[in-house]
């Protein structure tokens, strides 16, 4: 067989069986299908033998100037490379090519986007946006929770209410980047004047509040909902932050700034703590760190207090 159409498909059922996320299938779907839309518009047979690194360049030339998205196209050029190279070397892991036919193929150069951290007044901003919307309680729940935790938005959309422990004040994120889950505290035992807190912080307080308003559609339990009642995409959750943005007139209103913000803040309040940070971040780079090294409890917990944006800015 060396129709690639059909070849695609088994490579999707291939990622869904190692059960990837929706969001990495959908990246593999819509970049191989815009080279194999390339090679219909050319006239060009889809077969094996067109996955060549001199189609594939000009599929690039092709898509970015058709493109729409973001850096003028740059990022789709380099997704469409990345996915096809993919999916090159899975047809010679299995055996439908003798050698990877985009082995040599470069990927393109993406320059990085430096992104400022949200300032103290911009998430303000952001919180006052909430609370003037049709879903003030959960889209204040969603903020606090993104900005304690330092969260990625698919892992926040991904959280289902048994992730929550709320007698203890922690999360569990499971659809993370890297497959692996992680729990992180958000429960603020002291304030920032060293006073007890009762109630764990804002983020415990708009958690508890959002589960008491929140009503799914049945079957549903993911913590986030549409206005359907049914799961938050990562699509609909961006929009959210992009209409907060402009109602509060937040400039790049993103989740991923969020991110940064997180670690930002995190660091200034414990410089040195960059394993406490990976840890809650999710971003283990050395596998030592993944075999030997555990966070305690008490640790992570006095590390939660100096990481809570919300109780630290009394949101």
């Amino acid at each position: 067989m060396d129709d690639l159409h059909g070849l695609h498909h088994q490579h999707l059922e291939a990622l869904r069986r190692l059960h990837r996320r929706n969001g990495t299938l959908k990246s593999y779907r819509t970049y191989v299908g815009f080279f194999l839309r390339f090679l219909e518009e050319r006239g060009i047979k889809p077969t094996i033998e067109a996955l060549t690194p001199e189609l594939v360049g000009e599929a690039q030339d092709w898509l970015r100037a058709r493109s729409m998205g973001s850096r003028d196209g740059a990022v789709a050029e380099y997704a469409l490379v990345m996915r096809t190279k993919s999916f090159a070397r899975w047809l010679w892991r299995r055996r439908f090519v003798k050698h990877d036919p985009l082995d040599r193929l470069e990927r393109p150069r993406l320059a990085k986007v430096y992104r400022r951290p949200y300032t103290e007044t911009d998430v303000r901003h952001l919180l006052w946006a909430a609370s003037q919307g049709p879903s003030p309680v959960m889209e204040r729940a969603m903020l606090l929770l993104q900005f304690d935790t330092g969260c990625r938005i698919g892992e926040l959309c991904g959280v289902v209410v048994g992730d929550l422990d709320l007698d203890k004040g922690a999360v569990v994120f499971r659809q993370t980047k890297n497959g692996r889950p992680r729990r992180v505290i958000v429960r603020v035992d002291r304030l920032p004047d060293g006073s007890p807190s009762l109630d764990g912080g804002p983020c415990m307080v708009s958690l508890r509040e959002w589960l008491a308003e929140r009503t799914p559609e049945p079957g549903v339990d993911a913590l986030f909902l549409n206005r359907f009642g049914e799961p938050l995409s990562s699509d609909q959750a961006r929009r959210i932050w992009r209409q907060l943005g402009e109602l509060g007139q937040v400039s790049d209103p993103i989740p991923h700034r969020g991110r940064h913000t997180h670690a930002t803040e995190l660091l200034a309040e414990m410089p040195g703590a960059e394993l406490h940070l990976r840890n809650r971040l999710g971003q283990l780079s050395e596998e030592v760190l993944k075999d030997y090294v555990t966070i305690s409890d008490p640790m992570a917990q006095r590390v939660a207090d100096a990481a809570s944006l919300s109780t630290k800015w009394n949101l």
